[in-house]
């Protein structure tokens, strides 16, 4: 996937969220990402991690945009992937 794909699947989430009235996070906004990138023929890993010490936990997509996570931070690291897609 090219960083330009990522982009516009982004945005088309970013776009619908405010006509969502429940909670959007990291979970929805993830999930959403993989439906819209299978719908479109690519394949991407769906994450799912936690962290112990606070524990946390946190969804992303694994999509590699010049050699790093796309929309992610460098916290991420920091999170054990329990469950990839």
């Amino acid at each position: 996937m090219t960083e330009e794909e990522a982009l516009q699947f982004w945005h088309a989430i970013q776009k619908v969220k405010p006509f969502f009235f429940v909670r959007v996070a990291c979970l929805e906004e993830s999930l959403a990402f993989v439906l819209l990138a299978f719908m479109n023929g690519k394949a991407i890993d769906w994450c799912i991690g936690v962290k112990l010490a606070p524990f946390s936990s946190h969804a992303w997509v694994w999509v590699e945009v010049n050699g790093v996570p796309f929309q992610e931070s460098e916290e991420l690291n920091r999170y054990q992937r329990i469950l990839v897609v």
